[in-house]
């Protein structure tokens, strides 16, 4: 008797083929330990090819094993899925590694220049009583002086000598100083209106069911703060800085004293203006409560506490969150100090809800470099468009000048 399972196989099969002497007995192995025993003793083999072998007998822990595997797909077929991707509100990808420039303030040099331009172009008024004008102005106190019983009589009223001293002594020199100083600060102004980066996450549900008591936290990590984005910050950013135009010079003025507006002005003729408590603004006060009450959307996002300024984090919720609906966008602001150098830090957003078995996290890395530049183009933009606009100002006070 053998002992060994690969010899009693090759021993069976040698016995017989030994019993069957006219009969081709060949043994079907695919183990190298029968095929070296069947050599040994003359007994002819073949090797079984791969395909003809079943599939390994599972044990009872990889049938428990594949059971709750096949439980848990099944169980994510029926719950929410939670998906994050984040954009670059500036490119439009996903792509953090962001630019940024800071304004170094004027040297002393740079101002005295630009105040020497605006002296060289802009002069104090010298001549404050000037009666006549342009040809349309003069064609229309024609027209008044033809009828003076029913327009009244036009009268020239000089610039008193009180208003010509604070103009020349105060006015004007003052006017000096307030754009020196706005020149010397000029480049916090700038740094106040260089926008800051903006990120938008993302969120959607694409699974079959929608997530219940959602709440969604979003994080800045390292050296960034965060704050949600305003929807009017790129009407705010139109507002750029301007030099101050100089102070209107006193000039002499065309009146016409009207008989008939002497009579509207009686107290007979006057209509008396809404009280606050007629105004419009009082009427929308007493609209009815009901219109503002507290019934939210469970469907929406409602911040927890919308934060006033850069924080590390917030959170907003949702009662119920559809799945299979458009992308949820949430937009943030990303401050950081603003210094020549680099600065980088992550964004994180995290969603949680109570039938989510597991929150769902995502973090995006975020690289920031900060280049100081001089505030001197701007600053020379800055004068170039006050001399224009001080032209024009000219221009448009001399058509005004009859009333």
């Amino acid at each position: 008797m053998y002992s060994e399972r690969d010899d009693q196989l090759v021993g069976i099969t040698a016995q017989f083929s030994k019993d069957r002497p006219d009969s081709p007995v060949i043994l079907l192995t695919h183990d190298t330990g029968p095929m070296a025993s069947a050599k040994m003793v003359g007994v002819n083999f073949r090797t079984i090819p791969d395909e003809w072998l079943l599939a390994p007998e599972t044990s009872e822990t990889d049938k428990q094993i594949n059971k709750l595997q096949a439980e848990l797909t099944r169980l994510k077929q029926t719950a929410p899925n939670v998906e994050i991707c984040f954009e670059n509100q500036m490119t439009g990808e996903s792509d953090f590694n962001l630019e940024t420039v800071i304004y170094s303030a004027l040297t002393e040099e740079q101002v005295s220049k630009l105040l020497e331009r605006i002296n060289s172009t802009i002069f104090p008024e010298s001549n404050f009583n000037v009666q006549e004008t342009d040809d349309n102005t003069l064609t229309g106190l024609n027209h008044f002086r033809s009828l003076p019983a029913l327009f009244g009589k036009p009268t020239f009223t000089p610039a008193t000598d009180e208003d010509i001293a604070l103009y020349k002594d105060e006015q004007y020199p003052d006017w000096i100083r307030t754009c020196e100083k706005y020149l010397c600060v000029l480049h916090e102004h700038l740094n106040e209106l260089t926008p800051f980066p903006e990120v938008t996450v993302w969120l959607s549900n694409t699974g079959t069911r929608p997530t219940e008591d959602t709440l969604v936290t979003l994080s800045a990590n390292g050296k960034l703060l965060i704050i949600p984005s305003e929807e009017n910050d790129e009407e705010n950013k139109l507002n750029g800085p301007a030099l101050p135009l100089p102070p209107e010079a006193p000039k002499g003025k065309w009146e016409t004293i009207n008989p008939l507006m002497q009579q509207l002005n009686h107290s007979a003729y006057r209509v008396t203006p809404f009280s606050d408590s007629d105004s419009l603004m009082s009427r929308l006060k007493n609209i009815n409560n009901s219109l503002f009450s507290e019934n939210v959307n469970p469907n929406l996002f409602y911040y927890q506490q919308r934060p006033e300024r850069p924080v590390k984090s917030y959170s907003l919720t949702c009662k119920q969150w559809r799945h299979q609906n458009e992308e949820e966008p949430f937009s943030s602001t990303i401050f950081f100090e603003r210094s020549p150098g680099k600065i980088s830090g992550t964004l994180e957003a995290k969603v949680q809800a109570t039938n989510m078995a597991d929150p769902v996290t995502k973090r995006k890395p975020i690289y920031i470099t900060v280049t100081e530049v001089s505030a001197l183009e701007k600053a020379e933009q800055l004068v170039e468009s006050l001399i224009q606009n001080s032209k024009a100002n000219i221009k448009f006070q001399f058509r005004q000048r009859v009333n």
